[in-house]
């Protein structure tokens, strides 16, 4: 009997002790209870403010205390801060919990059931990724994010409005959105090659790729839904450059979708070789033009032809650079490539008596 009744204790004590957390928030030296951080004064907003206000609020602030624009100390600590007090206040439930219960109630997980650690509030989430979330993925301050995202053009959005991510060379690791403690795993990211060509490369081009993707309802089952993603590739992109739609794949219960990922991959052209920004072409001239010396007619991205003069015999395997005819620095688009030319001489496979008299007569 006393046995039953210690393991009753043990059972019922945690529940008393979560009520009376429930109702018995933290005090502070005043009587009144200890709300912690006081995320309406963070972002400047009134209890009654609006999703729009937050939203507005939070862009205001996020564009004065990004750390990559504010160089002053505490401006990354208060770029964090502003990004936690936005995540709490925008979503509806956690919001509720901060109104009654304040911070501590959070931390505390009320609202949650008892013992369960998922109804405990950390904030682990990125304020990066929170600032190119109410963004759009379209920096404000393009120049600032230029090696960072690859140069995202701030002009360019889908007609879904998704936030897009672009790496040149690949971020390393899982999804772009890492989980912290107590945060749901997501899902690996969906890679797929997205074939460009070199002519589409030296224009830049609008890729539009149809996703269908496990959509969740409101009863917990999935339906299929289609959307059509709309990849910007900019001029001069590198092979291997990832364009990221963060959480575009299937939806699952307690999983965070994976990532879309195309990665860039070039077209095999049937004139043309990339070596970087240059374009390598090889001009196949017969060994009568080489000797003599002719113009060659050479193509180029852009469909018109450009004339390379001999005055002298051309010797198999010369070098000639066209300049600014080679693809764009995605970086800065007033540089370009050049256009490297070899040459090529073609011999005959054989010669009649005749042309080998008239050689040996001709030639030294």
């Amino acid at each position: 009997m006393k046995d039953k009744r210690k393991k009753i204790f043990r059972i019922v004590l945690p529940v008393f002790h979560y009520l009376f957390q429930r109702l018995n928030p933290p005090l502070s030296s005043n009587g009144r209870p200890r709300m912690g951080k006081d995320y309406y004064k963070t972002l400047g907003v009134p209890k009654t403010a609006t999703s729009e206000d937050l939203k507005k609020a939070y862009r205001k602030l996020a564009l004065e205390f990004h750390p990559d624009k504010n160089k002053n100390p505490g401006a990354e600590e208060k770029f964090k801060e502003i990004a936690e007090a936005y995540e709490v206040l925008s979503d509806d439930n956690k919001r509720q919990v901060y109104d009654r219960f304040g911070e501590e109630g959070l931390k505390q997980g009320a609202g949650g059931r008892p013992g369960s650690a998922a109804g405990r509030y950390s904030y682990h989430g990125d304020p990066r990724a929170t600032f190119a979330h109410v963004f759009g993925g379209a920096s404000p301050f393009d120049s600032i994010f230029a090696d960072f995202f690859g140069g995202l053009d701030p002009t360019s959005s889908t007609s879904q409005q998704t936030r897009i991510f672009i790496f040149e060379d690949g971020p390393g690791g899982g999804g772009f959105f890492t989980s912290g403690v107590g945060a749901m795993a997501q899902d690996p990211p969906v890679e797929r090659e997205l074939l460009v060509s070199l002519e589409e490369l030296a224009q830049g081009v609008t890729k539009s790729m149809k996703i269908t993707k496990n959509v969740l309802k409101t009863d917990g089952t999935t339906r299929k839904e289609s959307k059509v993603l709309q990849v910007q590739v900019k001029p001069g992109w590198k092979a291997g450059t990832k364009v990221i739609f963060p959480r575009e794949g299937d939806q699952r219960r307690n999983r965070v979708p994976a990532d879309i990922v195309f990665i860039i991959k070039d077209k095999p052209h049937p004139k043309f070789k990339r070596d970087g920004a240059d374009i390598l072409y090889t001009a196949k001239v017969t060994l009568k033009n080489a000797l003599l010396g002719n113009s060659i007619e050479v193509p180029t991205l852009s469909g018109e032809k450009v004339t390379l003069k001999f005055k002298e015999p051309i010797k198999p395997g010369t070098v000639r650079r066209l300049a600014g005819h080679g693809l764009p620095n995605p970086k800065d688009q007033t540089k370009k490539g050049d256009m490297v030319v070899t040459i090529e001489v073609l011999f005959p496979d054989q010669l009649s008596p005749a042309d080998r008299e008239a050689i040996s007569k001709h030639l030294p």
